[in-house]
């Protein structure tokens, strides 16, 4: 998940090209105002991974009532014991 992330570092952008190569970044969770447009200007090596956007300000996309925040609070919820 890359959260309000602007491709401007060469080697986070490389470390995350040299996962997707080595098959370990399956899909990038973009929330960014400007989309999957920032990958294409800062780090097209990623263009090929399959990208899902939230694309309004990162202020409103977590905001209660937003499905964005459901989707975030799952991605990190502890697995219940039974």
């Amino acid at each position: 998940m890359v959260i309000g992330y602007g491709f401007g570092d060469e080697h986070i952008n490389q470390s995350l090209v040299d996962a997707h190569e080595a098959g370990k970044l399956k899909v990038i969770y973009l929330v960014q105002p400007s989309g999957k447009a920032i990958i294409s200007s800062k780090c097209p090596d990623l263009l090929n991974v399959p990208c899902i956007e939230c694309t309004v300000p990162i202020s409103a996309a977590f905001n209660d009532h937003d499905m964005a925040l459901d989707q975030l609070r799952r991605i990190f919820e502890q697995p219940t014991s039974r």
